[in-house]
């Protein structure tokens, strides 16, 4: 049995600027639309000499 760790992420959709181009001191209206995402973490095990400097 593995240990895994569940994590909840943001992901950004959508973003839309009003108007655009934008003059300047001008009002300006940002939407951003974002849902959450859950990602599984799986933990990576190496033992004593597995792996050498500079590896992944």
């Amino acid at each position: 049995m593995a240990d895994t760790i569940t994590i909840t992420l943001p992901d950004i959709t959508l973003v839309s600027l009003t108007p655009n181009p934008v003059n300047t001191n001008a009002a300006l209206k940002i939407s951003v639309k974002a849902t959450e995402i859950s990602k599984i973490l799986y933990p990576e095990w190496f033992y004593s000499g597995d792996i050498y400097t500079g590896e992944e």
